[in-house]
């Protein structure tokens, strides 16, 4: 690829801000009545209050949550990779490794509602979500299941990814600052967390009327 001469954008000075998807209020309301009591309930909940990722939630066990300080420590993450048995042929296997960044490797706090709901499960040790041969659950399952979940409440398609922007973007629009919600998504620089920034015109509104004293 040495020679190749690669096309000058002529837009290149114009920023574009990367559209988020997050879910609406009413969408997380009528999500959370479909999964009341069902064993997806906890992966979808604890990943609305943490803002973890799918491998760093699928990674998850007993030993890495601290219900007495209220913490849950990411230290792991899962990957799916193929393992090659020959030169054509292959299969898939879940691994444990590292967060993808050294700042993803952090301590996150865990609200108090879902204090409680992790001391109402019944078992607290193992991983916290397993097939039944106790391995972690594949990412393709997951993604399966948040489709069906979708579908199911009449809700548009987004991705499950959609469930850690909403985490990041309730955070700033309740006026957490960008440094903290950069440190609680293990984001290496604030430039990825300003991707969440929203302003709505209600929030404008309110900003300029903190002029109003001027006049």
């Amino acid at each position: 690829c040495l020679k190749v001469n690669i096309k000058k954008d002529s837009n290149k000075n114009v920023i574009q801000k990367k559209e988020v998807e997050i879910l609406t209020p009413k969408e997380i309301k009528t999500i959370k009545e479909y999964l009341k009591d069902t064993n997806f309930e906890l992966l979808f909940l604890l990943d609305l209050g943490t803002g973890l990722r799918l491998g760093e939630l699928l990674a998850l066990d007993w030993n890495h949550i601290n219900l007495q300080n209220k913490t849950i420590n990411v230290e792991k993450s899962v990957k799916e990779v193929y393992v090659y048995d020959s030169p054509n042929s292959k299969h898939v296997e879940t691994i444990f490794q590292k967060p993808k960044t050294k700042t993803s490797i952090r301590t996150v706090p865990i609200p108090n509602s879902l204090v409680e709901l992790l001391e109402s499960q019944h078992l607290k040790e193992g991983l916290l979500f397993k097939d039944e041969h106790e391995n972690p659950i594949r990412g393709r399952i997951i993604y399966s299941r948040w489709n069906s979940i979708l579908n199911k409440c009449s809700i548009p398609h987004k991705k499950f990814h959609a469930i850690r922007h909403t985490y990041a973007s309730m955070l700033l629009g309740k006026g957490v600052d960008i440094e903290t919600v950069a440190e609680l998504m293990g984001h290496s620089t604030i430039t990825i967390t300003q991707i969440y920034l929203h302003s709505t015109s209600n929030q404008k509104q309110k900003a300029v009327n903190k002029l109003n004293s001027l006049f």
